[in-house]
């Protein structure tokens, strides 16, 4: 008996790893799985927008840079109420339309 799966692991195997490789082929060629779909967001109309020339008004650090606030930076707040550097949050909805922070989603908002 200890033959059997022994000989049926040395005559199938090359099947099987074709069988899988092909699966993981289909998968990442489905068109239906490209992931999410880019969205082009307008800041100006996103945002209930509040800019300000950065006065202390960005406390913390910004979550998405980790610099700490600097002059002459505008500072944005999200319709959640949380702030960052303008340029810092612009980028980040290239990628993603929700607060780095709280996780709202900002086009709903």
């Amino acid at each position: 008996m200890k033959n059997i799966g022994k000989e049926f692991e040395d005559n199938y195997r090359s099947d099987i790893i074709r069988y899988i490789i092909g699966e993981v082929r289909d998968v990442f060629d489905d068109e239906s799985n490209k992931g999410r779909e880019k969205v082009e967001v307008s800041v100006d109309t996103v945002f209930t927008v509040k800019r300000f020339l950065d006065k202390s008004i960005l406390d913390d650090d910004c979550v998405i840079c980790f610099e700490k606030p600097g002059k002459e930076r505008e500072v944005m707040c999200t319709p959640c109420s949380h702030m960052f550097h303008e340029d810092c949050i612009v980028k980040w909805l290239e990628h993603d339309n929700s607060c780095p922070i709280c996780r709202q989603d900002i086009l709903d908002s």
